[in-house]
């Protein structure tokens, strides 16, 4: 039962607010039992003409006594019960953000993401509210059932009883049909809230190619599919209502039938068939909760699996106790990585020691941006051994991973905000190094030429800015973390290669005795760093210093010799245009 599933994990430290909500409510019904027996032994005094001014005024003050505790019971159990609530949505939104943020299964779905985060959280909730209350009243019916059969009739008890049984086989009926309903609900607004954020992220694309028929159509048809499905479940849920009340009718018939017999013959009085009407009624809520109860619950166990399911798939399988302070170094051992149904990368060795300066190179598809994704903690499915510091990847909580490692891949992300803003995301108190390190990326000189300043917004998806100014507020950014590991993926891409080497020689100095490792086919940039590793088809095929990959006759020096060619060239044609 995923309801209960909930309540171990998310709610036991309130296990003590519901005894309380509950012990109350049963004292609240308690009370209400008592004023309509007071009523009713009024009326039988009045009947018999023994009731005195004196015992009528002790009377009404008794009950009015008894309605001002009421209400202190009243406030007592509902604070304490729909706190209970409001508590559970909280914890229920903070556990599915931070497993969201920091684990590296989150999902993409990011349609169905919202809708757990929103509907199926909040109905949640409302199981632990009202539909405990629901289910306690239900309890409660039990207690007033009882005061009938002993305080009143038990034979007017079990002839009002058939149709409140009829109710509760009516609920149970309709109760699956409620679950059904509600998941294909839940499902389908995830469908169309992933549709929406596909629309709204690819607004423009959709325009240039003219796609806007093609996505009105599908949705209408997803927004209809949820209208539908909304509608199936207001027609099963409504049915409930107008059968408790329609029973609960017949119920007061038989009663007034039977009653008025047993008056007849003496069995009870008036004031006692008044006091069991009185009591019918109390039972009108309990039976009603009854339909509430299995609505409540069909539907919140419904959400509660969505998010059961949700928070297991992004969940790590490591008890996250063990966390690293420091890179001392990064070993792969026999190790490879599926990325769909084919092998990224196969059987790899490598070692890299904190301080190292590490080029990876390789044809297109080779694995490099596997490689580099890996160690920034994207992936932990693997065969072999990945470890850092001597823990394995994947024991390690993608937090722990973060404040070691700055990534910056070939596309990098910057927030709809100011150039400023997008710098000190990684870190707010190294705003005294912001000059030296745009000094280090020359964005101080991008941002000076195109007339902007660190207050100057980029713009939605950084429209503002140019590639080259993008990849270099990007890296900016990874240099004021000021991290043990720096990771870049062909960030230098719509960067000239003179300037990227100026840039990459003060970056390597800013960060000396730190590691960096950067994936590049640009040989200005592979001569500077300590190791190159050579990835072909997934695998590593060299390793070595620059110096002793071009005396080696392989991959690397035949490449490096038709990169020097066609620098020479391009040397050569830039001369005789100046000429």
């Amino acid at each position: 039962m995923y309801l209960v599933d909930i309540f171990k994990r998310y709610l036991s430290k309130r296990t003590i607010l519901y005894l309380i909500a509950f012990t109350f409510l049963i004292f609240s019904e308690i009370l209400q039992v008592i004023p309509p027996k007071l009523i009713g032994d009024i009326i039988d005094s009045l009947t018999s003409g023994n009731l005195t001014q004196s015992k009528l005024i002790s009377e009404v003050i008794l009950l009015v006594a008894i309605a001002l505790f009421h209400f202190v019971v009243i406030y007592i159990w509902s604070s304490s019960l729909f706190g209970g609530e409001f508590f559970i949505q909280k914890e229920l939104r903070k556990d599915m953000f931070y497993r969201t943020l920091y684990n590296k299964k989150a999902p993409n779905d990011q349609g169905n993401a919202l809708t757990i985060m929103n509907n199926d959280i909040n109905t949640i909730g409302s199981s632990f509210g009202f539909g405990i209350l629901s289910f306690m009243s239900t309890v409660i019916g039990l207690l007033v059932i009882f005061t009938m059969s002993i305080m009143i009739s038990w034979k007017l008890t079990i002839v009002s009883l058939p149709p409140m049984l009829l109710i509760i086989f009516v609920v149970k009926r309709l109760g699956k049909q409620v679950h059904q309903n509600s998941m294909d609900v839940q499902d389908k607004k995830g469908y169309l809230n992933n549709h929406s954020l596909e629309f709204f992220n690819g607004l423009r694309l959709i325009r240039i190619f003219m796609l806007e028929k093609k996505y009105v159509e599908s949705f209408f048809r997803l927004n209809q599919g949820v209208t539908n499905s909304e509608i199936v479940l207001a027609r099963t849920v409504s049915m409930f209502h107008p059968i408790i009340v329609t029973l609960i009718r017949i119920n007061y018939v038989i009663t007034l039938g039977y009653g008025s017999y047993l008056i007849a013959v003496g069995d009870i009085t008036i004031g006692a068939l008044i006091t069991f009407l009185f009591y019918i009624n109390l039972l009108h809520w309990p039976i009603r909760a009854l339909g509430d109860f299995v609505n409540f619950f069909q539907q919140g166990n419904a959400s509660a699996s969505r998010f059961i399911d949700y928070v297991d798939n992004t969940k790590n399988n490591s008890s996250f106790t063990r966390n690293i302070k420091s890179l001392t170094d990064i070993r792969f051992e026999h190790f490879s990585l599926r990325r769909g149904n084919s092998n990224a990368l196969s059987d790899v060795n490598l070692i890299v020691r904190r301080g190292e300066n590490i080029a990876i190179v390789g044809k297109t598809g080779s694995g490099k941006s596997s490689l580099i994704s890996f160690f920034a903690g994207e992936y932990d499915t693997y065969e072999g051994s990945a470890s850092i510091s001597n823990v394995p990847y994947r024991e390690l909580s993608q937090k722990n991973l973060s404040n070691l490692v700055a990534y910056v891949p070939q596309e990098p992300s910057n927030l709809s905000k100011t150039i400023y803003e997008n710098l000190i995301l990684g870190s707010s108190s190294a705003k005294e190094k912001i000059e030296e390190v745009l000094q280090i990326t020359s964005l101080h000189k991008e941002v000076k030429n195109s007339n902007l300043t660190l207050n100057s917004s980029i713009g939605g998806s950084g429209k503002n800015l140019s590639g080259g100014q993008l990849q270099k507020l990007a890296l900016s950014r990874a240099l004021l973390k000021n991290s043990e590991l720096l990771l870049l993926d062909d960030i230098f891409s719509f960067i000239d290669s003179k300037n990227a080497v100026a840039i990459f020689e003060k970056l390597l100095r800013f960060r000396r005795e730190k590691t960096n490792i950067i994936v590049t086919n640009n040989f200005e940039l592979t001569q500077r760093v300590d190791k190159i590793i050579v990835l072909i088809d997934g695998k590593v095929v060299e390793m070595g210093s620059h110096e002793t990959l071009i005396q080696s006759n392989n991959w690397y020096s035949n490449q490096y010799r038709k990169f020097k060619e066609l620098s020479e060239l391009e040397e050569e044609e830039r001369r005789l245009q100046c000429e």
